[in-house]
């Protein structure tokens, strides 16, 4: 996702859990004609790790804490471009992923939280 910070939002629709990235209006886009994935078992250990994730991130959120900038960049890049400067281009090498399995990763995350509770707004994004 390049770098960008998104927020999103963890629920519970239909026996499943859910996680929705949170989006601003004009990029949000009509559902209709999308089908629901095929439904598939979870494991115990899974079940254990969505719980362990909602106690460690559930509570109170205020939007207010959160902002995205990448449009306020992209616009300071236009208003320099407009003003005839000279913008270096920077081209963005690819990074491997250090977990290669996601839920290691989130195991991994939940146990740094359980030793910070405080870092819980940085693991927010």
């Amino acid at each position: 996702m390049r770098g960008r910070v998104y927020l999103g939002a963890l629920r519970v629709e239909d026996g499943y859990l859910m996680m929705s990235t949170m989006r601003p209006r004009q990029e949000v886009i009509d559902l209709e004609g999308f089908a629901r994935p095929p439904a598939k078992e979870l494991t115990e250990a899974e079940i254990r790790l969505a719980r362990q994730l909602i106690e460690t991130l559930e509570g109170g959120f205020d939007p207010s804490e959160f902002h995205d900038d990448f449009e306020d960049q992209v616009g300071e890049l236009v208003e320099q471009k407009a003003l005839g400067r000279v913008i270096p281009l920077r081209i963005a090498k690819a990074k491997k992923a250090k977990e290669a399995n996601v839920a290691d990763a989130l195991k991994k995350s939940l146990a740094a939280l359980k030793k910070d509770p405080n870092s819980r707004k940085a693991a927010r994004g």
